[in-house]
């Protein structure tokens, strides 16, 4: 959300957070931070709930605050928590945070339908490249 720097929906930052650590996923992107794994996919279904755990975290320490507005839940970082992020300064959040910035430029004109859209024509072939490793390893 620090990168993000308006609003978004939980399902948006699941998307950015996947694509952030996979963001070889995406053509033309800059290498993932995490190696590949079979069936990364799951990933991207299963982080539903987590990101919600953590987001609620966050509420609870007021580093972010949850806006309604025409029936949308979204979240925005708080000046504590942009105060909060200026500690992390570790080699790996930096990449992270590089990768961040890509993937928000990378798909700030997709609407959230257009998003849903990429990713269901997308989520198949993540983690597929793996589905003949059973031959290699017999």
């Amino acid at each position: 959300m620090n990168v993000h720097k308006k609003t978004i929906e939980r399902d948006r930052l699941v998307a950015y957070e996947y694509f952030v650590i996979h963001s070889g996923d995406i053509k033309n992107a800059p290498s993932s931070i995490h190696p590949d794994i079979p069936y990364r996919a799951s990933i991207y279904i299963s982080n539903h709930q987590n990101i919600s755990n953590a987001l609620n975290i966050l509420l609870s320490k007021e580093l972010v605050v949850l806006n309604i507005e025409n029936n949308k839940f979204e979240y925005q970082i708080t000046k504590a928590g942009e105060i909060f992020v200026q500690y992390m300064t570790s080699e790996y959040y930096n990449k992270l945070n590089s990768i961040a910035l890509w993937v928000c430029d990378y798909f700030k004109n997709y609407s959230d339908e257009d998003l849903n859209t990429y990713i269901e024509c997308n989520i198949g072939k993540w983690g597929n490249e793996f589905t003949k490793e059973s031959i290699l390893i017999q």
